[in-house]
């Protein structure tokens, strides 16, 4: 129904007064979706999730998560494709976006649903976020932490002190519904 997409897209608009986004995308977009897909498995029509990435004015998005590759490498090229066609930047894990006057990086402790995999970030990403340029400030996109559990946990906490040590100025973190 358009009408309820401009009920979401005005109040989106609102809220953020118009401002560009960085928003963390969780899925696969895809030129044709399949009819059906396993449980779990996050995809979505490439354009209509371009559609409505230009409505909500997002300037880059971030593909470090656990639901990225929830169709594999082929999922992944996809999206970035998709993304890159319709001139939206994106990083991923371990990767960094210079935009104006501020440095993105993209990191995710948890592998897809399909690996269970877990404490993916490493000395070595860490390492990554330190910029020589100090008059940049590195904004750490994170996912990470237990499903429904509202508080950091010991291994996050971690984490963020490892980050503050190599000088990020912010982190943004994604996950625990």
């Amino acid at each position: 129904d358009e009408r309820a997409g401009e009920r979401v897209e005005r109040a989106v608009l609102s809220r953020t007064g118009g401002a560009p986004l960085v928003l963390n995308l969780e899925g696969v977009m895809l030129p044709d979706m399949p009819s059906a897909l396993d449980h779990l498995v996050l995809a979505m029509p490439a354009g209509q999730a371009i559609g409505w990435l230009r409505r909500l004015n997002v300037a880059a998005v971030n593909l470090a998560n656990n639901h990225a590759m929830d169709i594999g490498e082929s999922g992944y090229a996809e999206t970035t494709a998709a993304l890159d066609a319709a001139g939206i930047p994106w990083f991923g894990q371990g990767q960094r976006l210079d935009m104006e006057g501020v440095a993105l990086f993209g990191l995710t402790d948890l592998g897809t649903n399909a690996s269970q995999q877990v404490d993916l970030v490493d000395a070595a990403l860490l390492d990554r976020l330190a910029v020589a340029d100090a008059t940049r400030p590195v904004i750490a996109f994170v996912h990470w932490g237990e499903e429904y559990v509202p508080a950091p946990g010991a291994r996050e906490l971690a984490l963020a002190e490892e980050m503050r040590r190599r000088g990020v100025a912010a982190v943004v973190g994604a996950h625990p519904h």
